[in-house]
């Protein structure tokens, strides 16, 4: 493919299929961060991707495991606890329910 700036064709791998793209290539200084930030955020401008670390340093760093397992058993937990919230309230108003009837 062909490399796409601003305003330019990029051709697809078809060879008879054209199609327009505007793609924002970003250089600016640190003085507009901020902006770039904002329209990042709105989507009008391509985030920014980091390079894929490849080879022998590909791997995932303890840390990033650490945070996983944290990030894993806090859902758990909080799930757990959600569950067991809502089959205690049903189970106590259909017992409250129950004795409604009966009295």
């Amino acid at each position: 493919m062909i490399a796409t700036f601003i305003g330019r064709r990029r051709k697809s791998s078809d060879g008879d299929k054209t199609r327009w793209q505007l793609h924002a290539q970003i250089r600016f200084g640190n003085d507009s961060s901020i902006i770039m930030d904002s329209l990042r955020v709105l989507g009008i401008v391509r985030k920014r991707v980091d390079r894929p670390v490849v080879g022998r340093k590909a791997y995932t760093r303890w840390w990033e495991r650490l945070r996983a397992v944290i990030v894993l058993s806090a859902i758990v937990v909080s799930l757990g606890i959600a569950l067991a919230a809502i089959v205690g309230v049903t189970v106590l108003s259909l017992g409250f329910l129950l004795e409604q009837a009966i009295g």
